[in-house]
């Protein structure tokens, strides 16, 4: 009895055994890699911002500044000048706002939408037009500063609709296809998507 117990065990063993390996080798056959995550997580996260795109531009912009009495104008307060300058707006993805995930076959990209990363003044390229200036109204740095954050705001949002996060957006996909595509096993699909 001692002799049958031990023979079933053994046969009982190496039908596992058997088993485990077709399943491997039929698994492996099918191509069946594992993905690591954090390795597609680590080279996407080691670039942190990807600026995408860069917006030129060339502006004219007017300050314009007067005393008023409820409402009316008051002679010989106007302040006023014109400007041009240059400035580059530089748009992009924040990479460590990435999340990845595998669902099934598929790798799940989500990345946040495109912003504004920075946005330089070429303070050497302005030129004052025309000024005109009043002993009663004069223009202090406060004025200066927020005229020029106005100004800022005015060209982001200008730059904003000729396209331009969704060029960045579109340049930030196509560099992510190829960042990634390389650290893709060739059983699984990718998706790239805006969250």
């Amino acid at each position: 009895m001692k002799k049958v117990i031990i023979g079933l065990v053994l046969a009982l063993l190496f039908v596992s055994l058997g088993v485990f390996s077709t399943v491997t080798y039929i698994n492996n056959k099918e191509g069946n890699t594992s993905i690591d995550i954090a390795v597609i997580e680590e080279k996407v996260n080691s670039i942190a911002e990807l600026s995408t795109v860069e917006y030129y531009y060339t502006t004219l912009a007017k300050y314009e500044n007067y005393k008023d009495f409820y409402g009316w104008k008051i002679p010989l307060t106007t302040t006023k000048f014109f400007i041009t300058y240059d400035g580059i707006i530089k748009a992009g993805i924040d990479l460590s706002k990435v999340k990845i995930s595998v669902v099934g076959k598929t790798v799940l990209i989500e990345i946040p939408k495109a912003t504004v990363l920075s946005h330089e003044v070429k303070y050497d390229t302005m030129q004052i037009i025309d000024e005109t200036y009043s002993i009663f109204n004069r223009i202090t740095i406060t004025d200066y500063n927020n005229f020029m954050l106005n100004e800022a705001k005015t060209m982001v949002t200008k730059a904003a609709n000729d396209g331009l996060f969704q060029k960045a957006q579109q340049n930030a996909i196509r560099i992510i296809q190829d960042l990634v595509e390389p650290l893709i096993p060739e059983n699984y699909d990718y998706s790239i998507r805006f969250r």
